[in-house]
């Protein structure tokens, strides 16, 4: 049977062959065709310039068509889109095409995404009053619009963008109470905290990124580089437990992360600053073997002929190897298996620094190295090659944390090498030492002790003028006043240098008095009879020295001070007596032998010579050249032997003595002068006698 015909309820066959016409005229009139044509161009999806060209032509073809406002809003849309996806985009077309069509049509329906794709356009742009004056408006003039949550995350983002990171965090918080689950406000909140993270505000980062972790724990997850930002920051605050946990996870969640090396290095960074070498140096072994892709001259990964990425050592790879030899610098007696780990970084940390050296991927690297092998030298006590290392950071800059460690290990060293030339007596080397330091671009130190031996670097070679600068700038350092007696008491020295000797009594006495309980008391009191010699109080002298015997060890040293008193005040056999005792009480265990004993030997001779006791002269000159034969007092001592010969009459031994001593290569001027006229003298006189 034939299908049966339907019928429009309500229209007789008349009028509806009446009706079908007047549609298909309607349709002509208002361009069904060429609209339908330029929306199925718009629809593919890739052929947006063209679906505005032909919506274009339709505007001027049909400008009275019921479908002018689909096609200009259409058209304003393929506009947008073909320009969004150029790699920089200009919306100057797009943005015309969305005015017209909101001039034209402000009642369609479309009009409320257009004037949010409007206000997105100002934003790309960066014209952020107009840009949030739209969305404001979207949001008073449609309170239910579908487009008004985009418009909340979009204002929240233009607050994070202009670094308001407080008012946009308030922000993303005000949506996500009202909608919980809206994705971009979550985004936002992380994207929050690492934005105060790179502006190195680690507190307000970790709150942000505690409480999103505890409200989304599993954005960490789907976000691993979270993770990596929170352990920086525990690593930062010295959380290393915390810190390795995250860097840890990163590892777990991404492998391949670009900052997948980098936390496994933290991690043994985190090991070692704890001293947990043994942990650390199986992370940084880990590390070490661990091999970058190699780049070609245009930054892609090189191939070999097989087509196989070729692998090379990284930035990262040479740091571990760098702290490998670092621990083997600092813990060099670990129980390491030579089959488990590449021994050879640690055990020759000084070969692993120079062939990184001259192999390292970049600056930090380079820097790296040459601090650490600063900081070896440091440890070996080597401190002129450590301060070589660290001068080698300053071209860095005071910004860079390498000069920040470079300064401070140059100090460091600095103090040291100081101490240990002051110790030895090494004015001289402490003087080059800190002018060469002083030339640096790190300014003066600071160290009150190190200032000090400075100080008396200068007053040992008579600068006294120095001298006193640096102990002015002790005193402003010294707030605990630790040096405060020593300072007083090289002040009273200079005093005494400079013939002072008013003002040299008055130190040496006011020492005694303000610092009863200083080691340098008997320094102050030799200082003090020193002083009273100096204005003719010979017996106030004596009796200083005679108190200091009494009262302190060290009682050769102050006989023999005592002997040079009265051999200044010319009381010869008191002198004979006190440089005796002064042989007699020496400490003969000491193994250097000091330059007072030295004299007192010499001396005793000299005065036993005066005294015309010729004899034991000659017993105390031997003796004395004997046990120093290298002593400057030699050449006089072989002099008053021969003069002691003379006396007792012995004239081959004199002649043979004169002679010698005139031939003497190292003997003083003074004295050879002397022999030469006592051979003159000598031959003349037996001239005389020959007639």
């Amino acid at each position: 049977p034939l299908p049966e015909k339907a019928r429009l309820i309500g229209y007789s066959p008349k009028k509806i062959r009446e009706i079908i016409p007047k549609s298909e005229e309607e349709k002509v009139k208002n361009g069904w065709e060429d609209y339908l044509k330029a929306l199925k161009e718009f629809q593919d999806g890739k052929k947006y310039p063209s679906a505005s060209k032909l919506f274009r032509e339709f505007h001027k073809k049909y400008p009275e068509s019921k479908y002018l406002d689909h096609a200009l809003y259409l058209k304003a849309e393929a506009d947008y889109r073909s320009t969004f996806n150029e790699l920089n985009p200009i919306f100057d077309q797009a943005l015309a095409s969305y005015k017209l069509a909101m001039r034209e049509f402000p009642k369609s329906k479309f009009y409320d995404h257009a004037l949010l794709k409007v206000a997105s356009i100002f934003d790309e742009i960066g014209y952020s009053l107009e840009a949030r004056a739209l969305y404001n408006q979207g949001l008073k003039s449609k309170a239910k619009s579908l487009y008004n949550e985009v418009r909340k995350d979009n204002l929240a983002a233009m607050l994070m963008k202009e670094g308001r990171l407080e008012k946009a965090f308030d922000a993303f918080q005000a949506i996500l109470r009202k909608s919980p689950n809206n994705i971009e406000a979550k985004a936002g909140i992380f994207e929050i905290a690492n934005k105060f993270f790179e502006k190195k505000d680690f507190p307000r980062a970790l709150k942000i990124f505690e409480a999103g972790a505890s409200r989304w724990p599993g954005e960490l997850n789907e976000k691993p580089e979270i993770n990596f930002s929170m352990a920086e920051i525990y690593f930062s605050n010295k959380q290393y437990a915390r810190a390795r946990k995250h860097y840890f996870k990163l590892l777990n969640l991404d492998p391949a992360s670009k900052n997948g090396h980098k936390a496994l290095n933290r991690i043994g960074d985190s090991y070692m600053v704890e001293g947990k070498y043994q942990h650390a140096l199986s992370v940084f072994d880990e590390s070490g073997k661990k091999k970058g892709i190699k780049l070609d001259d245009e930054g892609k990964p090189a191939r070999d002929k097989e087509g196989s990425l070729i692998r090379e050592d990284s930035a990262e790879t040479q740091y571990g190897k760098i702290r490998m030899a670092d621990i083997g610098v600092r813990s060099p007696r670990l129980k390491i298996r030579d089959i488990v780990f590449d021994v050879e970084h640690y055990y020759k940390p000084f070969k692993t620094f120079d062939k990184i050296f001259v192999e390292a991927r970049n600056v930090d690297i380079l820097a790296e190295v040459t601090l650490s092998r600063g900081i070896a030298y440091l440890l070996e006590q080597n401190y002129l090659k450590a301060i070589d290392e660290f001068k080698k950071l300053l071209p860095l800059g005071p910004e860079s944390q390498f000069f920040q460690e470079a300064d401070r290990y140059i100090r460091q060293a600095l103090i040291a090498l100081v101490d240990k030339y002051a110790k030895q007596g090494g004015n001289l080397p402490i003087l080059y030492a800190y002018s060469d330091f002083i030339s640096l671009p790190i300014g003066d130190i600071n160290n009150a002790q190190t200032l000090l031996q400075v100080g008396e670097a200068y007053q040992s070679i008579g600068m006294f003028v120095e001298a006193v600068k640096f102990y002015e700038k002790v005193k402003v350092l010294d707030s605990h006043k630790t040096y405060r007696d020593r300072v007083f008491l090289n002040l009273g020295h200079i005093h005494l240098e400079n013939k002072g000797y008013d003002e040299a009594v008055l130190v040496g006495r006011n020492f005694i008095r303000n610092y009863p309980r200083s080691k340098r008391i008997p320094d102050a009191m030799k200082l003090l009879a020193n002083a009273l010699k100096g204005e003719g109080d010979f017996s106030g002298a004596l009796k200083t020295y005679e108190d200091l015997l009494a009262r302190f060890e060290g009682k050769a040293e102050i006989h023999f001070l005592i002997a040079e008193t009265y051999t200044d005040m010319n009381q010869l056999a008191d002198a004979v007596q006190s440089y005796q005792r002064a042989i007699a009480t020496y400490d003969r265990q000491e193994r250097v032998i000091p330059e007072y004993l030295q004299k007192a030997y010499y001396h005793l001779g000299s005065s036993l010579f005066k005294l015309n006791r010729f004899g034991p002269a000659m017993e105390a000159l031997k003796s004395a050249k004997e046990l120093f034969p290298d002593n400057l007092l030699r050449d006089w001592a072989d002099y008053l032997l021969i003069e002691s010969l003379e006396k007792l009459g012995d004239p081959a031994k004199i002649t043979e003595g004169l002679n010698r001593l005139v031939k003497t290569e190292n003997a003083d001027d003074l004295t050879r002068q002397a022999a030469e006229s006592r051979v003159k003298i000598r031959e003349w006189e037996k001239q005389l006698k020959e007639g």
